[in-house]
């Protein structure tokens, strides 16, 4: 077994974690802002 081989798995588990949340955070922030265009647009 390679030293550090557990630690180096666990930080790329949460990097990868981290970058998800990020992806999934932006598209809902997309989604909201999308949809606040598109009633601004409308209710014009």
């Amino acid at each position: 077994m390679v030293p550090g081989s557990a630690e180096r798995m666990f930080f790329g588990g949460a990097l990868w974690q981290f970058f998800a949340w990020v992806a999934g955070a932006w598209r809902t922030v997309w989604i909201t802002a999308m949809e606040i265009g598109a009633s601004l647009t409308s209710r014009r």
